[in-house]
């Protein structure tokens, strides 16, 4: 707990509004509060050396820069509502479209994910333990719109276990057992 002299006893406030029994999210959040105490570092159980090297961290580098077009909401809504599900391939690409939108999942996670990993979990659809870009680990909540639109592509190409998008054939039958994320454009 910071502790300064300038505290007010009956609020639990700083003189200048800061809360400082409420604990800090971070050396960021620490630094920018201490920032904000206009000179309340002076007084405190902080030599002004270790106040100094607290004012000099830096945050989290963002690495990488967002490139391409994105869609907003609106122009989501249209793609989804434009596409027709009459044969089985534009069903597929139509459940694809939705899960990328709905989900917010990558192309390779997208093409690596199995009907296994679809799980029901406290009442809510889940993606468990999904491996994502650097192997990270996730678990990625199921909107139910885009629930029914899987269920409806798994009933159509009598798919129940294994990978979920699978190739579509020229005769209009699934087959393979699975496609790459190359597939996914």
């Amino acid at each position: 707990m910071l502790c300064c002299r300038r505290l007010r006893r009956s609020s639990g406030h700083h003189s200048c509004g800061i809360a400082v029994e409420k604990p800090f999210g971070g050396i960021c959040e620490f630094r920018e509060r201490l920032v904000e105490c206009r000179g309340g570092i002076v007084g405190c159980l902080l030599s002004l050396e270790l106040a100094a090297g607290i004012r000099r961290v830096k945050g989290v580098k963002a690495l990488g820069t967002r490139l391409g077009n994105w869609l907003n909401a609106d122009q989501a809504k249209l793609l989804l509502l434009n596409a027709d599900g009459k044969d089985l391939r534009s069903i597929r690409d139509l459940v694809m479209v939705a899960v990328l939108l709905g989900c917010g999942l990558r192309r390779a996670e997208l093409s690596a994910l199995k009907v296994e990993d679809m799980q029901n979990r406290q009442v809510h659809w889940a993606i468990v333990d999904l491996v994502g870009k650097g192997k990270r680990v996730r678990t990625v909540p199921i909107p139910m719109w885009v629930k029914e639109a899987v269920d409806h592509w798994t009933a159509a190409a009598d798919i129940s276990q294994g990978q979920v998008f699978r190739a579509v054939s020229r005769r209009g039958t699934p087959w393979g057992k699975g496609i790459s994320e190359n597939v996914i454009w």
